[in-house]
């Protein structure tokens, strides 16, 4: 993963405006806010640097990247790319080791976020230490 990227995200991750969610990249909460998966706050970024947008499909928040490709639960096509990554959903290469169990455990991001490795999902700050520490081992 570009390294100036991962620094940009880590850092938005540790942002208390980043409200954490699970399941989509972003939600529109009743008051009219926005939460956000990891993998979303990524997205936020690369929308603010325009290779993506933000969109509503179908009732759905998502984001769409210059080719059309619209995901509502990973990194679209072009987003990729200009991170640096080729996993919509964010692979940890080398997994993950997790004290509960024996050895690294293959993982995403996303599943870091939503259900972690033994249940419990990781908080934004925790990925975002994970984030600094591995950013080359993320595709």
């Amino acid at each position: 993963m570009n390294q100036v990227i991962a620094n940009l995200w880590a850092n938005a991750l540790e942002n208390p405006k980043f409200k954490q969610t699970t399941g989509n990249l972003v939600k529109e909460t009743r008051s009219g806010g926005h939460t956000f998966c990891a993998t979303g706050v990524l997205c936020h970024i690369l929308a603010a640097a325009g290779y993506l947008k933000r969109v509503k499909r179908n009732g759905i928040l998502g984001y769409v990247d210059a080719g059309g490709r619209f995901s509502a639960t990973g990194i679209p096509g072009g987003g990729l790319a200009a991170a640096g990554l080729t996993n919509p959903t964010i692979a940890v290469v080398g997994g993950v080791k997790v004290r509960a169990r024996r050895g690294n455990h293959p993982t995403t991001i996303s599943v870091l976020n939503d259900v972690g490795v033994t249940g419990d999902a990781w908080t934004f700050k925790s990925l975002a230490k994970l984030i600094r520490r591995r950013h080359a081992q993320l595709i």
